[in-house]
């Protein structure tokens, strides 16, 4: 709902991304309508279906629910601020590269190099940290700007603590069960033994690297 200057109230009316697709007035009566491309870009439309320039009631809430910004072109992401005609956000992500983690499923695709160097683990599109939603605006959304911190912090923990076990386990040649095999082998079977001992422990770690990704709406 926004009450405008003029003291009338009005009611929004939403699909299935979040993204604004009308307002109507208290009467029920269609004021304005909104039509986006497939990154946000929006088009107005009056009660006639007329495309006007700007909303005539001054809504500010367009795509995906953010403030837009009529001056800049910009929606504001709490976090950071995106620009629908590049596709993209217009700062980097402020939780850095060290957090951009992905599922579950990319964490058993990471070097075994890498991980033992505690170098960073990031998501299927790599560096880009002025990405949105990974290229994938139809089935994602990003309320916050950000991955999810907390979330973050704890599937990082989670799988941080899994890898550099497993990786000090199998650095002691012919410890855990595994002599004269290579450290690879070792490694993969340190993982998958941990996984059926700690399976309610393992499950609410992926639950938490799932939640550190873009959200389904």
């Amino acid at each position: 709902m926004i009450t405008v200057e003029d003291s009338n109230t009005y009611y929004y009316h939403y699909d299935g991304l979040g993204s604004v697709s009308a307002l109507s007035d208290e009467d029920g009566n269609i004021i304005e309508k909104y039509r986006y491309d497939v990154f946000g870009a929006p088009r107005i439309y009056d009660a006639d279906d007329v495309q006007i320039d700007a909303s005539g009631v001054s809504n500010p809430y367009m795509f995906t629910g953010r403030r837009y910004d009529t001056e800049t072109g910009l929606y504001y992401y709490r976090a950071r601020y995106y620009n629908p005609d590049l596709g993209r956000f217009m700062q980097t992500d402020p939780l850095g590269v060290f957090l951009q983690i992905s599922f579950m499923a990319r964490l058993t695709k990471v070097n075994v190099k890498d991980i033992i160097l505690l170098a960073p683990i990031v998501n299927e599109d790599g560096l880009n940290l002025y990405l949105y939603v990974k290229n994938n605006p139809i089935n994602w959304i990003d309320p916050s700007g950000m991955i999810n911190p907390i979330a973050c912090a704890i599937c990082g923990a989670c799988y941080g603590a899994l890898w550099l076990s497993c990786g000090i386990i199998c650095a002691k040649e012919g410890h855990w069960d595994c002599p004269g095999e290579g450290f690879s082998s070792c490694m993969k079977k340190c993982l998958k033994s941990i996984r059926k001992a700690s399976l309610p422990i393992f499950i609410g770690c992926s639950a938490a690297c799932i939640a550190c990704a873009p959200k389904i709406p």
